[in-house]
């Protein structure tokens, strides 16, 4: 029974050390941070994907600020990726919104 005992310590041990490693390779990686649009220009009463991307960040706790006169139509719609090159782990997480621009902005 102690062998069964030491066996899953050292067993428990060995993931515990694996996991923990890969937290601290996640946060040795650089973090970024970026926001794009689908185009360059907007007009007035179009909408438009604005999409955010964190690399090496945890977003969950990500909130837009106030983006007015913008109005959000639809989102956050997010996707994740982790990839493993080499035993160095890196993710991703990207959030994305469909925004209305205004019909008319006041510039007085």
């Amino acid at each position: 029974m102690a062998r069964n005992i030491i066996g899953y310590f050292v067993y428990a041990s060995f993931f515990t050390i694996i996991f923990l490693s890969g937290i601290i390779n996640l946060k040795a990686q650089n973090a970024r941070f970026l926001m794009e649009t689908d185009r360059s220009q907007v007009h007035a009463g179009e909408t438009f994907l604005l999409d955010i991307v964190l690399e090496n960040i945890d977003g969950s706790n990500l909130q837009l600020p106030d983006i007015a006169p913008f109005k959000i139509v639809q989102g956050p719609s997010t996707s994740t990726s982790v990839t493993i090159i080499n035993g160095k782990r890196s993710g991703s997480q990207k959030y994305q919104y469909l925004l209305l621009a205004p019909q008319k902005v006041n510039t007085a």
